[in-house]
């Protein structure tokens, strides 16, 4: 009885936060999703789970958020979502998440799964399945997220671009309205359950690279890590561009912070990179000739209008995933819009260069023709630019004043063998394309028309070779470099020289990678608090962190200098000033999760005020798995400064 009045108030208080939240048309749609089916709906039959030690079931979880999300790497708002799934799972814990990914297009066996939960740090279970039959999804857009509680009862549903930012918005205001004290917040207890794969743990899902053979050096996004990676010719890192702290913040290589970034383009004459960031929906300038990085378009908002005009960074944009110079300009795929935009560096001014706006596939005039999630684009160097458009699957052609479809599943390769190719990305040389084909693990050239496999095979691996002996697991960024291709391998971590005279595929020795773990300090935001991060081993690790409390803030308690922490986590404290707490950490060589939540509790009293606060702190320390390391690991941390 008492568990049925806890479920109606939880889908009251759920009702009034969806039909308070968004524009009225979302209004709309989320009641209309809310009153649908109140019914129970199930999860698919013959699931295969992963990253857990049990199969779950809805009807097992009580008074519980739980929230489906059914999605696919690949586009833009793919990534989005698995970022904000696993965002919402580390910081609550009245929420279970469950990701299925959807396997109607593609097979995932669990070597694939595996590096799929490693690449994106998934910190939550994980299943396979191509039916979705008894979710009664009412959109067929994906990613989707549905919130259900208890016995299923579809609570909402969002589809696309956003939809793991307006389920986090829901269950904001859930809270505000006092669910937290309704809902359910103990931990459901899982182990990491998947098959070992092979991984040096230097790259977290890189996906772009841009070389400039002026200043022999290539760059590499290293997106899940929130950095830029400056390496030379040789392999070896000479900078990293990005503190490594997910965020949005102007600054030096060391100190500033980047979110996801995606798109490169080098300007060799003016020593210039750009970064294109979707998830902080800006566009960034880096001077690589005094180290400073600045915002060139976008306030870090993503925006709600659709301007055809822009200036600078008065005016919001959305998702810019990718750039590429074209006559002095930078044309960007606006993927929020569907739309070619271009930004002048003289002007600082951005407006639409190609596509009506509309969400779909039409080849015509630059006013004409639209795009479906514009996601990469390439200049070929005559006049003539290429464009994947990821939520159609279809390679584009911009020339002379028109777009025009290449492939797609109306217009195939000639070569029944070769398919479609799920672009990674692309670059050219002379009147070459080279592809990489993401799903099919190999690299693909465009020549005359005629397409054919330069190096690598459907079957995924990591051997070097000659042409299609060669193996690759997910290739994504490509680009020339001293006449051959790099490119970056992204479940095998690695970066591949592919010599196109001789055909073979080597990988590179990368070097000065010891370090990049360890290069930023504790950055505070809100009450998260992000520490150093430590390189530890498998096996029982002893962590001290010592809390120095300076500036305005004493720590008080019956008129005595001391510090009250209270965690599961940690095994003892010790009082006074300064504090110091330690942890005993067990670490397993295949976990996910490459941090770990200390959640404190803090007793202050502000001297100026002489007011008593109460003040809960979330410490998140990431970390890296290296054989070998020390079991001993110091961190000091000085809060409220």
């Amino acid at each position: 009885m008492k568990r049925e009045i806890v479920r109606i108030f939880l889908v009251l208080i759920i009702a009034i936060v969806c039909a308070s939240s968004g524009s009225a048309q979302d209004k709309k749609d989320t009641l209309y999703r809310h009153n649908k089916a109140l019914n129970s709906i199930s999860l698919p039959k013959n699931m295969k789970w992963y990253n857990t030690n049990r199969e779950f079931k809805i009807d097992g979880v009580f008074n519980k958020i739980v929230v489906i999300h059914v999605w696919e790497p690949g586009s833009i708002f793919h990534d989005e979502s698995i970022l904000r799934a696993n965002q919402i799972q580390r910081d609550r814990r009245d929420v279970v998440i469950l990701t299925i990914l959807n396997s109607s297009k593609k097979e995932y066996g669990p070597e694939a799964v595996a590096s799929i939960v490693k690449a994106y740090g998934i910190n939550h279970p994980v299943a396979v399945a191509n039916d979705f039959t008894s979710l009664m999804l009412i959109t067929n857009e994906f990613p989707v997220m549905v919130m259900t509680l208890n016995q299923g009862e579809r609570m909402a549903e969002y589809a696309g671009k956003s939809c793991g930012n307006k389920v986090q918005e829901v269950l904001e205001k859930m809270t505000q309205l006092g669910s937290g004290e309704l809902l359910n917040v103990t931990d459901i207890k899982t182990q990491i359950n998947l098959p070992a794969v092979a991984t040096t743990g230097i790259f977290l899902q890189p996906n772009t690279l841009e070389a400039s053979d002026k200043e022999q050096l290539f760059f590499v996004a290293d997106a899940l890590h929130n950095r830029v990676l400056m390496m030379d010719v040789s392999g070896a890192v000479s900078e990293t561009i990005g503190s490594g702290v997910q965020g949005y913040r102007d600054g030096t290589f060391g100190n500033c912070q980047l979110n996801y970034p995606t798109g490169l383009a080098v300007d060799n004459e003016n020593r210039q990179l750009y970064i294109s960031e979707p998830l902080n929906h800006t566009v960034r300038r880096v001077d690589l000739k005094t180290g400073e990085v600045k915002t060139i378009l976008g306030n870090g908002v993503q925006a709600m209008e659709f301007p055809t005009v822009i200036d600078s960074t008065s005016s919001s944009i959305s998702y810019p995933t990718d750039i590429t110079f074209f006559n002095g300009t930078l044309l960007i795929t606006m993927s929020g819009w569907n739309q070619i935009w271009e930004y002048s560096p003289t002007t600082k001014q951005a407006k639409v260069k190609i596509g009506s706006g509309l969400k779909t596939t039409f080849d015509g005039s630059f006013q004409e023709a639209s795009f479906d999630v514009p996601q990469r684009i390439t200049y070929d160097g005559n006049g003539n630019c290429y464009v994947f458009d990821a939520g159609s699957q279809s390679l584009r052609f911009i020339s002379d004043g028109r777009v025009t479809t290449i492939v797609d599943a109306q217009t195939p390769m000639p070569s029944s063998t070769l398919g479609i190719p799920t672009v990674g990305d692309f670059t050219c040389s002379g009147l070459k394309l080279y592809v990489s084909d993401s799903d099919r693990n190999r690299i693909l050239v465009l020549e005359d028309d005629k397409w054919k496999v330069q190096a690598g095979n459907i079957e995924p691996g990591d051997v070097d070779g000659k042409g299609k002996k060669a193996r690759f697991y997910c290739p994504s960024g490509i680009d020339m470099s001293n006449g051959q291709l790099l490119v970056v391998d992204g479940f095998n971590n690695a970066i591949k020289e592919v010599r196109l005279k001789k055909g073979k595929s080597k990988k590179l020795e990368l070097k000065n990678l010891e370090a990049l773990f360890l290069n930023y300090e504790a950055y505070t935001e809100g009450d998260r608090v992000y520490l150093p991060a430590v390189e530890i081993g498998e096996g029982t690790n002893n962590i001290y962190i010592q809390f120095d409390f300076k500036g305005k803030y004493g720590i008080y308690s019956d008129g005595r200098n001391e510090v009250f922490l209270e965690s599961n986590n940690f095994n003892r404290i010790i009082s006074g000033s300064p504090a110091r707490g330690f942890m005993e950490v067990e670490i397993d060589q295949d976990e996910s999760n490459q941090y770990i939540d200390l959640q404190l509790y803090l007793t202050v009293k502000e001297k100026s005020t002489g007011i008593v606060l109460f003040r809960p702190v979330l410490l998140v320390v990431p970390f890296d798995y290296v054989e070998g390391s020390k079991k001993e690991h110091d961190i000091k941390w000085v809060p409220f400064d």
